[in-house]
């Protein structure tokens, strides 16, 4: 019997081709969704990124510089874990299709 606790063990228990029109949907909405949240990390990180050069660069009070160093290493942060949660999430669904 499956149960409704854990929605990877339910795509688990059930062959691929067993799968109902419905089910397939939902594997491309959550695919897309999946693509949309890494656009959202990149997007992050870009303003990120931007926004510590410019005070870096552009502004001349002392704190607000120190405050784009600080925030410059955050992108590439925002960047790895946004890539890393794209791909754990990719690689669990190519394992339920």
């Amino acid at each position: 019997m499956m149960s409704a606790a854990n929605p990877e063990e339910v795509y688990r228990e059930v062959a691929s081709e067993d799968l109902i029109l419905r089910d397939v949907l939902a594997l491309e909405r959550t695919a897309l969704a999946n693509e949309r949240t890494l656009l959202a990390y990149v997007r992050t990180g870009l303003a990120l990124l931007g926004g510590s050069i410019g005070l870096i660069h552009f502004v001349g009070i002392g704190w607000v510089e120190v405050i784009g160093w600080i925030t410059l290493p955050s992108a590439p942060v925002v960047f790895a874990v946004g890539a890393r949660r794209f791909f754990q999430v990719r690689r669990r669904l190519r394992e339920v299709t």
